[in-house]
This record gives structure tokens, sequence and C-alpha cells, in this order.
């Protein structure tokens, strides 16, 4: 089992998770179905690349806001700690 902050994780403390909204080359934002524990740690992954926080994009409690929209046909991921 791996350890964060002294703190014994479990499978189910992390989650995977396609944000909804829809990808259409002109939507920037999505929603995250879980609370994440630490917002910084969330990694977005799109079309199985990672992508950088800030530059490009930002995260605000469940909300992803994009800085390029993805373009129609391509997929997003999320994984993060969800919290407890």
């Amino acid at each position: 089992m791996a350890r964060i902050d002294g703190k014994l994780l479990q499978g189910e403390d992390f989650f995977t998770d396609v944000p909804s909204g829809t990808i259409d080359g002109s939507n920037v934002t999505f929603t995250l179905s879980q609370v994440p524990s630490d917002s910084s740690g969330v990694k977005v992954y799109l079309n199985g690349l990672i992508q950088i926080p800030t530059t490009n994009f930002s995260i605000t409690g469940q909300t992803i806001t994009m800085v390029v929209a993805p373009a129609t046909g391509q997929t997003m991921l999320t994984t993060y700690l969800k919290e407890n």
C-alpha cells in the first residue's frame, strides 16, 4: 500500500474519471464527478497525453477549465485522489 502524508492509501482513494462536458471544439469547461482532495494533484489527459497545469488547464473545486477547447473527437480522462 502507498502512503501520502502518512495516510495509507487504498484503491478506493484513487479515482479515474471522464469529466462531463461537451468536447466540440468550443467548450472549455468540464466537471469532475467527485471532489478531489487536492486540486494540484489532479492529472488531466487529453487523447492520452498528460496536460500541464496552468499551461493547458486550471481547476477550481470540481471544475476544469481548459486553455484551448478540445477538438471534436478528442477524449479526456482524469485521475485524482477523491475527498473522503
